[in-house]
């Protein structure tokens, strides 16, 4: 999480057009089922735009920048259903309340 923290804080690459570059939204031949960047997921969850990335081993950053959150998690198997992995929304859930 670490990377991804320094990544969205502007502390990874020298021009910070970089970032804007990588996050510009792709357009598709037709609706594609994850909106992807340049190595760059960007998801909705709870009403917000979130940014994420997932790895080969089941592990998912998740940076939600309206609330300038960070959330990394980890799974034993593969989550199914949807782009977000389920904890962040049950996080989320429980800091509201």
């Amino acid at each position: 999480m670490d990377f991804f923290q320094a990544l969205f804080q502007g502390k990874v690459f020298e021009n910070p057009e970089t970032l804007n570059i990588m996050l510009e939204p792709v357009s598709y031949p037709e609706k594609a089922s994850m909106n992807y960047q340049m190595g760059m997921y960007q998801v909705e969850i709870h009403g917000m735009k979130a940014y994420t990335h997932t790895g080969f081993w089941g592990t998912q950053v998740l940076f939600i920048p309206e609330k300038n959150l960070f959330m990394a998690a980890n799974y034993s198997s593969v989550w199914r259903g949807g782009a977000v992995a389920p904890v962040f929304k049950k996080l989320l859930e429980e800091m509201v309340n």
